[in-house]
C-alpha cells in the first residue's frame, strides 16, 4: 500500500496517510496522521514521543498539546 492506505468500514471507503510532518513554531516539526473519506476528514498530531535506548525523538519532533 505503500505511503496511502485504504480502509473499508461498512460500504465506505477511508484514506489514511502517514508520513506527513508539518514545521512547529520552534523549529522541530509535527508528525500528523490524516485521514479523509466520505463525510470524514480528520487529523492527529503524535502526543506520545519516543525517547528511549539512545534514540530521542524530541529532539527533531514536537510533542502536539494534549486536549
Amino acid at each position: 500500500m505503500g505511503h496511502r492506505g485504504a480502509l473499508d468500514r461498512g460500504g465506505h471507503r477511508y484514506h489514511r496517510d502517514r508520513g506527513h510532518v508539518h514545521p512547529a513554531d520552534d523549529g522541530r516539526v509535527t508528525n500528523t496522521l490524516i485521514a479523509t473519506g466520505r463525510g470524514v476528514d480528520a487529523h492527529y498530531h503524535k502526543i506520545h514521543l519516543y525517547d528511549a535506548f539512545g534514540f530521542t525523538e524530541s529532539r527533531t519532533v514536537a510533542r502536539a498539546a494534549s486536549r
